[in-house]
């Protein structure tokens, strides 16, 4: 099927695109195909600026003029929009562009070149998810590309999922441990796979039929070490929640986003290479969360990473428990303990990564007004997380580098300071706390910026 959205008609030229839009979703969509689609309703936004959006009958008349089907309203509970599914009539598979005089902006059939079909381990690490994890193994077993092998790894359910997973015992590897939490269960699998690329699958997710054909082809045309993709994300009624839509950009770019403000990957999208996993070791067992996103950083580090722009997976937010046995807790406990856990993650990573690894610039300046940058913004994150020791080390190294130089700072090390000035007095050590902020007021000294208000913290500090 085929979906598009469309918004405002406005001038002739535009709604003449419209026509050509719709013309070509009529060409590209294959026989039996469905094509929806979904327009502003004139009916209940009549405003000065939007007199010219669709009426019931407008749009009918538009996708008449291009469309031979079937035509069925779909009722839905925004009214703000007329949303339409239509069965296009159609025998032959879809061919070149004719309806433009431009083809190249328009989709073609392109070929699809071949490429290496290597071996793809998919590990399914699963507890206590007997309800859920058949309809995750069929969408694995279901996908277009091969060849794979599938290991689903029991981390010593209480449930009947032995019995489950029976009918697939032909198809999949059954791996039953005692219970040791999920980065345990994800190494057992790693450890048995044999394939270049990992794919490690979540128990109650389920994925469309060609994700893992498209984050392969992307790996191997790319060279990348992990590939990642966006969601539909559903709730514990099965209702579509949100669209997640999964960061693109150079790996740096999003190695120093994904350091500062946090995990921006759907574990269950990601393939991996299997040999960098080796290279960079195991997930962590300590953690019963954000070992993925501790695997993440730690693979990027190192290596370039790439994406799809493709919604290819269902991500299931439900309200079940999380975490291992022996530490267990509900959904609503789920970002405090995720916070719990990244402490753990960024004070082993402090001393792991180096600081040029999350900012480039640092190496490639040789600035100490760079690495003042980097060491400010870096004292964000880890302060973010709760590591105020850590980020008090930043501080004071950042002041001692300051000290006899005039500086001229960027907005992201301006916005840091900023954070920083407002979160030093909340630290639980009056001492510590003092100790920071007069290591910021070095900095702030050797810039250009207004000084009371740093003047103000630094006694408002001092008297705590």
């Amino acid at each position: 099927y085929l979906v598009m959205s469309w918004a405002n008609p406005g001038t002739v030229p535009c709604s003449y695109s419209r026509l050509t839009r719709s013309r070509e979703a009529a060409r590209v969509v294959k026989p039996g195909g469905l094509v929806i689609v979904s327009v502003p309703n004139a009916y209940c936004r009549p405003t000065d600026d939007q007199v010219r959006l669709f009426s019931r009958e407008s749009f009918f008349d538009l996708i008449s003029q291009t469309m031979d089907g079937t035509f069925t309203w779909i009722d839905t509970e925004n009214a703000l929009w007329l949303s339409a599914a239509i069965q296009v009539d159609k025998d032959e598979e879809p061919g070149a562009c004719t309806s433009s005089p431009d083809p190249d902006l328009y989709l073609r059939p392109w070929p699809v070149p071949e490429i290496e079909r290597p071996l793809v381990s998919v590990v399914i690490p699963t507890y206590n998810r007997a309800s859920l994890l058949p309809r995750s193994i069929e969408s694995v077993l279901g996908q277009t590309y091969r060849p794979i092998e599938v290991i689903v790894v029991d981390d010593g359910s209480t449930d009947n999922t032995p019995e489950v997973v029976k009918p697939y015992l032909d198809r999949i590897q059954y791996v039953r441990q005692e219970n040791g939490g999920t980065p345990s269960a994800r190494n057992t699998g790693v450890r048995r796979a044999k394939g270049k690329y990992i794919w490690i699958f979540d128990d109650d997710d389920i994925s469309l039929p060609r994700l893992l054909e498209v984050e392969v082809r992307k790996l191997e045309t790319t060279g990348a070490v992990f590939c990642h993709g966006s969601a539909i994300v559903l709730d514990n009624d099965y209702n579509v929640y949100t669209l997640y839509v999964s960061p693109s950009g150079t790996t740096r770019d999003l190695f120093e986003i994904e350091f500062l403000l946090g995990n921006r990957f759907l574990s269950g999208t990601v393939v991996m290479r299997r040999a960098a996993i080796e290279e960079v070791g195991l997930f962590d067992e300590r953690l019963m969360r954000a070992e993925d996103y501790d695997m993440w950083l730690r693979l990027m580090a190192r290596h370039e990473i790439t994406h799809v722009d493709y919604v290819g997976y269902l991500y299931y937010y439900h309200q079940g428990q999380r975490g291992s046995s022996k530490d267990n807790f509900s959904a609503a406990e789920n970002l405090r303990k995720t916070r719990e856990y990244e402490k753990i993650v960024f004070r082993k990573l402090y001393d792991e990564i180096p600081i040029e690894a999350i900012f480039p610039d640092v190496k490639k300046y040789d600035s100490p007004i760079v690495m003042i940058e980097a060491l400010l913004r870096r004292a964000q994150s880890l302060n973010m997380r709760g590591l105020e020791d850590l980020a008090k080390l930043d501080i004071e190294i950042a002041g001692r580098l300051a000290e006899g130089l005039r500086l001229t700072l960027s907005p992201k090390a301006q916005a840091a300071i900023d954070y920083l000035t407002q979160e030093i007095p909340k630290w639980p050590s009056p001492q510590a706390a003092l100790s920071a902020c007069r290591a910021l007021k070095k900095v702030v000294d050797a810039g250009m910026n207004e000084l009371s208000a740093y003047d103000n913290l630094l006694e408002a500090t001092a008297g705590s």
